[in-house]
Parts: structure tokens; sequence; C-alpha cells
């Protein structure tokens, strides 16, 4: 979301992202640090947002690039990201 309201000006169309608090459940580990900073971004953004995310994250390449990243630190399994990327990028048929 930060790429496309603050990188790209967009935020000039849908209003300016906003800071807010943002409670962790007292199940979670992470409730010790609550309450936590989250960026909360416009509603009427929520298009540019999911176009920005098949087009150019997903299918532009950058969410393989960042699970090969993963893989190459061991952070992850390859067979996961090749599961998640197969998820997500369906397979293209080629002549």
């Amino acid at each position: 979301m930060v790429e496309i309201l603050v990188r790209n000006g967009l935020a000039a169309i849908y209003g300016e992202r906003k800071k807010c608090p943002h409670h962790y459940p007292d199940s979670r580990p992470q409730s010790n640090s609550n309450p936590q900073e989250s960026w909360c971004y416009p509603l009427a953004a929520l298009g540019a947002c999911r176009e920005w995310l098949q087009d150019v994250y997903i299918e532009g390449g950058k969410f393989s690039n960042y699970l090969k990243g993963k893989v190459s630190r061991h952070n992850l399994a390859p067979s996961i990201a090749r599961v998640a990327i197969g998820a997500l990028i369906p397979a293209q048929i080629t002549a």
C-alpha cells in the first residue's frame, strides 16, 4: 500500500494514510507490547491497491522474487515457495 499511495503520489487522490493503535489479542505473544502503531489507509484506495497487488506484485514478479529471497536465505522451504507461487500465479500455456 505504501508503494501505491506514497511512492506514486496517489495520496492526493485518496487521502493520506494515518497511524492508529492496533491491539493484539491477549492470547498472542505480541500482546505484551500492545498497543502497536499501524498504518490505516483510505478505503477509497482499495481498488488501486488490489490492482497493484495483482499487476505489479504478483504478475510483475515481485512476489516470486520475495519468496526466492526467503528460500536463498533458508527462511522458507523451496517446496512451500513453489506451492505458494503455483497457487497465485497459474502456469501459462505456451505454444
